[in-house]
């Protein structure tokens, strides 16, 4: 659109960035637009319609306000990018008058979808599935198809209902109810902490020595990986990385969660998951991630560790928690703050995937080349003779997805069927209280549980005991 008026402001935000907003005012309407210095970011535009606008249904006017034509418009209506009067919009002829508020997201986040959604359990009242790294739980603000939720009822013809969620990046179990009263009930469960959640994570293993978090690879964990729990407190902010104390602060929320094991493991590229030619040159030594800073005050601004290599890939560590508190990035964020970010979360500390499978290729002997190693139990490399890989200690392969955490078991019981979850209430509010750093011996009792699933994860090539390739 031409024409009007145009006024312009600036806003310097965090990080020295800064914040263009323009707005255009027309008889008929006034828009708005904004752009941000630090790249290629969401482009989102608002639209009011004054007592002059004539009134026309949503597709129309999303073409004349916004200069799209037929075909892209329809497109962004159907895909959930388009707001009226703030409440998504999907009917593209819905009326447009006057007063009318409109906001269009013109650049929506795309997910990667697989075709099909694994489902693990399904009963009258729930559906417990897969969920895949890189796929939301629920719609996103400018994206309604693709995401669990969307795709798993359209996949099962069933009327879904969400009940916690997993980050974006994160693989594993997500429950989705099937009525509104089982959502309640679950989600009154969650309140009690009477479900009871495991994740495995695939972390960064500095060097031996490392103040104690290093390993070498012989599959025993660094003294800062031993079972415990972890207790930190997490400032109340809206914007990610979340930061961390090691002491309580005033108006920051406890975060706790166990490290049930953990074990040393030598990290792979997969054949043809190598980075870049510039990757596979990354030195070991210049490979590091960020740690604590004693008191906690903030992820990634403390000392800097090196990651540990082996000549069958790199030193990673297998780490299975229990979360006992739900805060945002909690798992990611507390094992960055003790030195060990989770394998390929740039935003915590680690190295970049492409860099992290450069260094494991060139740790196996050289570049992927050599066919056959597509999933999880494929070759491992001509570089690594057999009796070294039967010598050597349990195989994980680099993930493809952003990073590697993993939601594996999933127990809860019903509201209301008596003792499976009263005893994992009442045992879970004793050691809530417990400040010693262990947990009531049987808090976790799998027997007090009516449901109990588990996933493996996607990175292994053999199981944590041993047991051989998944």
């Amino acid at each position: 659109m031409h024409g009007g008026p145009v006024a312009a402001s600036l806003r310097l935000r965090p990080g020295g960035f800064i914040l263009l907003r323009l707005a255009l005012v027309r008889p008929d309407c006034l828009l708005s637009a904004s752009a941000a210095s630090e790249g290629d970011g969401p482009d989102t535009r608002h639209a009011m319609t004054t007592d002059r606008w004539t009134e026309r249904c949503l597709l129309n006017a999303v073409q004349y306000l916004f200069g799209l034509d037929a075909a892209d418009a329809e497109q962004l209506i159907g895909f959930g990018a388009v707001y009226l009067q703030d409440e998504r919009a999907t009917h593209a002829s819905a009326p447009v008058g006057p007063s009318a508020h409109l906001r269009i997201h013109l650049k929506p986040r795309l997910y990667e979808m697989p075709p099909h959604l694994g489902v693990v359990a399904r009963t009258d009242e729930f559906v417990v599935c897969f969920k895949p790294s890189g796929v939301p739980v629920h719609p996103t603000l400018d994206n309604l198809p693709q995401n669990l939720l969307t795709a798993m009822s359209r996949q099962l013809q069933l009327s879904l209902l969400p009940t916690s969620r997993l980050d974006v990046e994160t693989s594993g179990l997500v429950l989705l109810a099937r009525s509104r009263a089982f959502q309640s009930q679950f989600n009154e469960q969650l309140q009690r902490r009477a479900v009871h959640k495991e994740y495995l994570a695939l972390v960064i293993v500095p060097p031996a020595g490392s103040d104690g978090c290093g390993g070498d690879g012989d599959g025993v964990p660094p003294a800062t990986l031993r079972p415990g729990i972890m207790r930190h407190w997490m400032e109340r902010r809206a914007r990610a990385p979340m930061r961390l104390s090691a002491e309580p602060r005033e108006g920051w929320l406890l975060c706790e969660s166990e490290i049930v094991h953990a074990r040393c493991l030598h990290a792979l590229a997969r054949d043809g998951d190598d980075g870049p030619a510039a990757a596979a040159d990354v030195a070991a030594r210049d490979t590091t991630v960020a740690g604590g800073d004693g008191d906690g005050a903030g992820v990634g601004g403390g000392e800097q560790h090196e990651m540990g290599t082996a000549r069958e890939g790199l030193v990673v560590a297998e780490v299975r928690l229990r979360l006992r508190t739900g805060r945002t990035h909690q798992l990611r964020a507390q094992l960055a703050q003790i030195g060990h970010a989770v394998v390929g979360d740039t935003m915590y500390g680690s190295p970049p995937l492409c860099s992290l499978r450069g260094v494991a290729s060139r740790r196996r002997g050289g570049g992927g080349g050599g066919g056959g190693g597509g999933g999880g139990g494929g070759s491992i490399g001509a570089a690594m003779p057999s009796a070294m890989v039967a010598a050597a200690p349990p195989v994980a392969w680099l993930p493809r997805a952003p990073f590697a955490l993993h939601c594996a078991r999933l127990c809860f019981g019903r509201s209301g069927e008596g003792a499976c979850c009263a005893e994992a209430q009442e045992s879970t509010e004793e050691s809530s209280h417990n400040t010693c750093g262990t947990l009531a011996s049987d808090t976790h009792r799998m027997d007090t549980y009516t449901y109990k699933y588990e996933a493996d994860p996607p990175w292994l090539d053999q199981r944590l005991d041993g047991s051989g390739p998944t």
